[in-house]
């Protein structure tokens, strides 16, 4: 990465003084040395880059890519993630939309030209997702070089596929879980091995995780496709129960408490739903409005979450903001005051009746004309419930 580059980023965002000149710092007269055995080279000079491992490095490569999209036009579509990268346009017209994007790579080539990056040809991919037939002249370019036309793409841990029946990433998960079932079934016996409470953490930790995650948008799968998630859940379950394999699969169910993978992906949904309503600023915010593609007959989470939310009621209530950000910056607020003073007492003097009259008296004289408000909170083991308790004496308040 070119450090100057950064640097000149984080002046234009309005990073300065002790901040700027501690990255400056440490950006600085870097050097290594190469170990190979037991011999180790002499120092080099590391004049560009930043130091992999370490905390603060992550931030500032999101920064320095933060304006990748920033000159492309307002209808492209596009995600960032770390250094992931997707644009895309959605339209009837093949040949309008191949130049289109054509235009936008274009402009991406000048920004890595600009700022010191190069795009890998040979991880950057293109996908039609479409029934009908793709045209063979249309070709998109990169540095003069066609790029690669693909029939499944991985983006972050889901696999698309071009007419998103997605196949390819059920298939992916089976595999997945396969693996787990062989562990589960090695570490488990009739008289030895992993107890019933073990298996069923293996089996929410790295199956059920598994068929949860991407779930929203690929439920929208064939029944054929689903119904060989619902086999990997019940040998699952078979294993971590100690069933039979003529045991049924309600009895499976009820058993392990667990839920149908159709009731609980629609579970998921609805939350996901829920968490889109109190994040307006969210991106995925725009699957929810409506467009040309929802008048056409088809199935998946833009389509049908609106309905699944009314049919379940969840229309009626109004959300909160699911995240309350302050006008004021944290940074300006002045640091609390803490004081230790009534719990290193509590260590000298483990009477209740004396340790409850000290806390009076010391709240009296070190808090006189303050505001008290107590707080405490517990939580049941048993059935994982969370509850809080408020109590203002001045008001005569309790919550």
């Amino acid at each position: 990465m070119w450090r100057e580059g950064l640097l000149i980023k984080l002046e234009s965002i309005g990073i300065n003084g002790k901040m700027y000149n501690y990255i400056l710092d440490f950006l600085s007269q870097r050097t290594l040395r190469i170990k190979v055995g037991d011999g180790i080279s002499e120092e080099f000079m590391v004049e560009s880059g930043i130091p992999q491992g370490s905390v603060i490095s992550p931030i500032l490569f999101n920064i320095m890519i933060n304006d990748i999209f920033e000159k492309l036009e307002n209808n492209s579509d596009v995600l960032l993630y770390a250094d992931d990268a997707v644009i895309w346009k959605r339209g009837r017209n093949f040949s309008y939309i191949v130049k289109q994007i054509q235009k936008e790579v274009e402009v991406l080539e000048q920004w890595g030209v600009d700022w010191g990056f190069k795009f890998s040809i040979q991880k950057s991919k293109v996908m039609y997702f479409t029934r009908k037939k793709v045209p063979r002249n249309l070709k998109i370019m990169l540095y003069n070089q066609e790029l690669e036309k693909g029939e499944k793409f991985k983006y972050l841990g889901v696999w698309f596929d071009g007419k998103l029946s997605w196949k390819v990433h059920i298939e992916y998960i089976e595999t997945k879980c396969k693996k787990v079932m062989n562990l589960m079934r090695m570490v488990t016996g009739h008289y030895w091995g992993a107890d019933r409470l073990s298996l069923m953490n293996i089996y929410k930790a790295l199956i059920r995780s598994n068929l949860d995650y991407g779930c929203i948008i690929y439920s929208s799968a064939s029944k054929t496709s689903l119904k060989k998630l619902d086999s990997i859940q019940f040998k699952a379950l078979r294993i971590a129960l100690g069933a039979i394999k003529t045991t049924p699969t309600s009895a499976l169910l009820v058993e392990a408490e667990e839920t149908p993978l159709s009731l609980r992906f629609i579970k998921l949904s609805i939350t996901y739903w829920v968490r889109l309503q109190g994040s307006p600023n969210n991106p995925a915010v725009s699957v929810l409005k409506d467009c040309w593609e929802y008048y056409k007959k088809s199935s998946g989470f833009g389509w049908n979450i609106e309905k699944t939310a009314e049919q379940y009621g969840m229309k009626q209530f109004e959300f909160s903001p699911a995240l309350v950000l302050s006008g004021v910056p944290p940074w300006i607020l002045p640091s609390p005051k803490i004081d230790t003073e009534l719990l290193n007492k509590k260590k000298e003097h483990p009477n209740d009746l004396f340790f409850a009259a000290y806390c009076q008296n010391y709240l009296n004289s070190s808090y006189y004309g303050f505001l008290k408000i107590f707080t405490d909170g517990s939580k049941d083991p048993s059935s994982g419930h969370c509850s809080i308790g408020i109590y203002i004496p001045e008001f005569e308040k309790k919550v």
